[in-house]
This record gives structure tokens, sequence and C-alpha cells, in this order.
């Protein structure tokens, strides 16, 4: 991003940072000529913080113009007629073809080897249930 758009000041942007820089520093020599600064061997303490440099709110607004500047990418044109079109060609479209028409032949008869298979396993079950009581000699009421 930084390649593609160079954020540049103008004059009247830049006689604006002018003042702020004498305003800053005019503030940090009235926060130390008041006395607010306690300094205490090589350190400094205070309530009152320092106001920063020029440059700190210069790259802040820089900042703040490369966020602004990322968007996110535009939503696909749609044309309501193509819409329509598609919808035309799904209707007008056979849903039983000679083509289509075998493999759903073959699902149905799939469907039903696959229910046979499910009651002869079922029964296959009961059976030897049924056989394994008559080997051991236990009698079994059905009712």
């Amino acid at each position: 991003m930084d390649e593609i758009y160079k954020i540049t000041s103008t004059e009247r942007v830049q006689l604006l940072e002018k003042k702020l820089a004498v305003q800053l520093t005019e503030l940090k020599s009235e926060i130390e000529e008041q006395g607010a600064l306690q300094r205490t061997t090589n350190r400094v303490y205070s309530s009152v913080q320092m106001p920063k440099d020029i440059y700190y709110f210069r790259r802040e607004k820089e900042l703040a113009l490369k966020k602004t500047l990322q968007v996110a990418e535009s939503k696909s044109f749609v044309v309501q007629a193509d819409i329509m079109q598609r919808e035309l060609e799904s209707c007008l479209r056979r849903e039983y073809t000679p083509e289509n028409l075998p493999l759903l032949l073959l699902q149905k008869q799939v469907g039903y080897i696959m229910q046979e298979y499910n009651d002869a396993l079922q029964r296959a079950e009961r059976l030897s249930v049924a056989r394994e009581n008559f080997l051991m000699g236990k009698t079994v009421l059905l009712t």
C-alpha cells in the first residue's frame, strides 16, 4: 500500500503541523518552568505527562490514513437478466433424459436389493437365537 499511495501534506497541513510543534515546545517548557516535574536521581516523576513530539502525531496521522485506505473487495456485479435466464434454462431442462434414466433405475433396484439384504440379516439373527436355544435345550414359547 505504501508503494501505491504516498501520503502527502498540503501547505495548510504543513502550517498546522508547524503551529502544533511550536505549541508542543511551549507546553513542554511551561511544564518544566512550573515545576510540575520533580527530579530525583536522574529520573523524572510527574502526574502530568510530557506532550508527545510532532513526529509522533505525524506518524499517527499516516497510520490512520493508511487504515482508511484499506478497502474490502467490491461485491460482484449481479445482472437480474442473467439470473432469470439461468432459471428459465433450468425449468426447460428435462429432469429425466435417456442418459440419466438407466442410473435412476439402477438406484431404485439397489434400494430394493438393500431392503431385501437387511431383511435377510434380521431373519438370520432371529434364527440364530432360536437355533442356539434349541441346541441348549431351552424351550421358548413363541407368541
